[in-house]
Order: structure tokens, then sequence, then C-alpha cells
């Protein structure tokens, strides 16, 4: 299906994932993390993100200002009938997960990220490669984002603070308490 060449790999954003990053102040710092590891969003998680009653404005002046790169699905496109399958609905809920998992199933460059135990479920199902990985655990994004360097112990711990989520890996607690802005130890000679 769709685009096969995965030598410039994405992250795909679910709504949650940037909601998340908002309620911990740190929608910038996300913004900012597409500089380490690249990552977009659909066109309908962009819709969600600025649409929120309180922090609406702020996430749209953010996603313009840091240019984020949005994937669009238009009408009638393979995408979009997939869409129209996994969310044959007219309401607004789960559909931003439902068009990350659509985009993604149609690009094999994208990898879904998403916390929602049933977008998760979908996407296993749906987004076969032979390139690897196609969905990954918001709790995975953001230990790969400390790991390139785009967030710190204290980006980390205070995200975790904020946002306290149910159903994290088991490496998810210890690793956190773990996370020091020390400088790594100098290899041996």
């Amino acid at each position: 299906m769709g685009n096969h060449n995965v030598t410039a790999r994405r992250y795909l954003l679910d709504a949650c994932v940037g909601v998340y990053f908002q309620k911990a102040g740190q929608l910038e710092l996300l913004a900012h993390s597409r500089t380490f590891m690249p990552w977009a969003i659909v066109d309908v998680v962009e819709d969600e993100l600025t649409r929120h009653k309180a922090l609406g404005a702020h996430a749209y002046r953010v996603l313009q200002q840091h240019k984020i790169p949005v994937v669009r699905i238009g009408m009638g496109t393979p995408t979009h009938k997939l869409l129209e399958i996994l969310h044959p609905s007219d309401s607004l809920k789960d559909m931003g997960e439902a068009a990350s998992i659509a985009a993604a199933s149609h690009d094999a460059s994208l990898i879904f990220v998403s916390h929602e135990p049933r977008a998760l479920r979908i996407a296993l199902k749906e987004l076969y490669s032979r390139f690897g990985e196609r969905c990954v655990h918001t709790s995975t994004f953001v230990r790969r984002l400390a790991e390139r360097g785009a967030l710190q112990a204290d980006h980390i711990k205070h995200w975790d603070r904020c946002n306290s989520l149910p159903d994290m890996p088991h490496w998810w607690k210890p690793w956190v308490d773990a996370q020091t802005d020390a400088p790594p130890p100098a290899a041996a000679a």
C-alpha cells in the first residue's frame, strides 16, 4: 500500500501525545524536538489540538511558528476511504487516531505514536511493514526523544508528574526516577 520508501522514517503523533505535552506546559519543547527526531501530525489531529477550548490558540501559534508538518488526507483518496472504514461515525471522538492510522497505513515511512489502547490495537492490526515497527507507545516516543537529547531529566520528570498516565510499561517509573542531567560517565581508556 502507498509509499514504501522508508529511508526517511517519521513519527506520526496521535492527538493525545500533543495534549500530554500541552498539559505539562511543554508544547513548545515538543515542537522543538523535531530538530532531534522527525515527526508530523495529520490534519485531523491538527484540528483537534487547535480546537481545544483552553489551549487551542496556543497550540495553533506553536504549530504555525515551528512549521509542524501536517499530513493532509484528501477526499476520495485510498487513505480517506480507510479512514471512513476505521471511523464510520460522524462523531469527532477518536477521529484523530483513525486518521493517523489510515495515513500511516498508506505511507510506510510513518510510525504511529499513541497512548490510547484501542488505537494501538487497531494500529497493530493495520500497519504491516517488512521494514520494522509501525506503531509505538507514547512512553517509547518520550524515551527516544530523551535518548536523542531533545528532553532533559527535568522535562521528563515534569511531563511524568503532569500526566500520571495509566498503563505505562514496567520500565517507565524506574527509568524516569533514574534520569539526571549529569553528563554521562567518561569511557574507560
